[in-house]
């Protein structure tokens, strides 16, 4: 009785640490999603629930293709998006958000205003950036089995499974098991760590994230897709309860398309603007066509000129103005304002440097202008020899006189 007793205790130790072996990994999934505790290959910091689960974030409604709104809005290139712009809406107002950096790029944004002068929304354009597979970072990935298989997974699946998979689901094999804490790392080291949730889009390359803490006011979220494995965003800022930004978020969703910019697309842009007529250059559908050139060339000071002088000629530039002075200045080192009694809002100082610029410029014109009269004083050559020849001809006159009284 006691060998049958030893060998029953044996096969029941052995049938337990099978079992604990068969279910270690998914005991070890749990730990991981719930906070328990460490495991051993895979390690994070605290993990943030937001990170686990899509969230529902309201769905934007397609614009009617029909609709006079659609007409007022047209397509520009800026950066690495195609945006459509309320470039002939006289409720809109569009302005440019520009910051200088000495150690990179210049940010670029564009934030609108309804006709009380109330921002609504704004966007910010960020920078391409190649995907990354994350797979040296925890250990559980360097096996070589499951480095494999995730591996073999197509990017398409792996970054549509980021936004739209829920890894509260118990997993159905192993393979998912080493599939979620891989998404899992993935949305840890892509996502910003300020999110309050994400979803997916209607289109499956896209998807929303929702930043908390920015402002009280303003709902931000971060959009991205993965074009190849090269990965474009954009943040949106759209104010609370508010019917324009509303409309603005639904038409960007829907409309907004990415393709990389370079020089050459500048150059076409620029053709464009050259094309339109002189009413349109001096406004709004003017400006917006000389900011997307610049953004494909941002060290190309001539188109920043003219976006400012050609904004100085328009009558609603007491908002744009400000932000293109102050970037020029800090940019270009000049603000290449050329017209003097324009009573802009701007900062103070920018505005005394601006002063001074004009100053200089007036100075300047009236000494050009005083050598200008000088030369002009001064007998030009022909004058000069006209004036020898009629000498000659007077003396010989005086000769022939001299002569005749002699006779």
């Amino acid at each position: 009785m006691r060998f049958f007793s030893t060998i029953f205790s044996f096969l029941a130790i052995v049938i337990i640490i099978v079992g604990l072996l068969a279910v270690s990994p998914f005991v070890g999934y749990y730990a991981v999603i719930n906070n328990f505790f460490e495991v051993p290959y895979y390690k994070l910091k605290k993990l943030p629930t937001h990170y686990l689960s899509p969230k529902n974030i309201k769905k934007h409604e397609v614009i009617d293709e029909q609709t006079a709104y659609r007409e007022r809005w047209k397509v520009f290139h800026i950066k690495d998006i195609k945006i459509p712009l309320p470039s002939r809406n006289p409720l809109y107002q569009v302005v440019p958000i520009l910051k200088h950096h000495e150690d990179r790029k210049p940010e670029l944004g564009l934030k609108f205003v309804d006709p009380q002068g109330n921002e609504f929304s704004r966007i910010y354009f960020l920078e391409n950036n190649l995907f990354e597979y994350e797979l040296g970072t925890q250990e559980l990935f360097k096996i070589p089995l499951i480095e494999k298989t995730l591996l073999e997974i197509p990017l398409e699946k792996i970054w549509r499974d980021l936004f739209q998979k829920n890894l509260y689901a118990i997993p159905t094999s192993y393979g998912e098991v080493a599939y979620n804490l891989y998404l899992l790392q993935l949305r840890m080291s892509l996502f910003p760590p300020n999110i309050d949730g994400f979803a997916p889009m209607s289109n499956p390359k896209m998807g929303v994230i929702l930043l908390r803490g920015l402002n009280k006011d303003f709902n931000t979220e971060l959009v991205m897709i993965n074009e190849n494995g090269l990965v474009y965003s954009y943040i949106l800022a759209s104010r609370k309860d508010n019917e324009e930004a509303d409309k603005a978020r639904n038409y960007f969703f829907e409309r907004i398309e990415f393709e990389r910019g370079s020089q050459e697309v500048s150059n076409i842009i620029y053709k464009e603007f050259k094309s339109l007529d002189f009413q349109d250059q001096i406004h709004q559908e003017g400006m917006l066509y000389l900011l997307s050139a610049w953004s494909h060339w941002m060290d190309n000071r001539e188109f920043f000129r003219l976006m400012v002088e050609l904004s100085e000629r328009s009558q609603k530039n007491d908002l744009i103005l400000p932000e293109l002075y102050k970037f020029s200045l800090t940019h270009f080192g000049t603000t290449f304002s050329t017209k003097q009694g324009l009573h802009t809002a701007g900062d103070p100082e920018v505005e005394l440097k601006r002063n001074i610029e004009l100053e200089k410029q007036r100075q300047l014109r009236e000494a050009t202008q005083e050598n200008s009269q000088k030369i002009e004083k001064r007998p030009t050559q022909k004058q000069e020899l006209n004036y020898e020849l009629q000498k000659a001809k007077e003396a010989r006159s005086k000769n022939k006189t001299k002569k005749i009284r002699v006779n």
